[in-house]
């Protein structure tokens, strides 16, 4: 009797993005996940502002967490968020409490 010499089993793993990549085009998901091609333009719009909302989130509870009034921490988070937008440098290293901001 000859023994049977299998393969390793690979994992595959699926997440909502590559699912959703191979329902709507076989070939970019291909080109994105096999070949690790990425756009030219840089981030995508997804994550650009999925940081801009984890800005604004946290200024406004770390805000809250300090005692402010709901309506103050709500406007220290908006402006925040716009100097993210904006590239104010202080905002990318989270030192937002900062005078020079604004």
């Amino acid at each position: 009797m000859t023994d049977i010499i299998l393969p390793p089993k690979k994992n595959v793993i699926l997440d909502a993005t590559v699912l959703s990549s191979l329902m709507s085009c076989g070939r970019f998901l291909d080109l994105r996940f096999n070949h690790r091609f990425i756009s030219a333009k840089g981030k995508s719009n997804s994550l650009e502002i999925g940081s801009l909302m984890h800005k604004v989130f946290e200024v406004f509870y770390q805000h809250q967490i300090k005692g402010f009034p709901r309506s103050v921490c709500i406007g220290n988070a908006l402006i925040a968020g716009q100097m993210y937008i904006t590239g104010c440098p202080h905002c990318a290293s989270g030192d937002v409490d900062k005078p020079s901001c604004g």
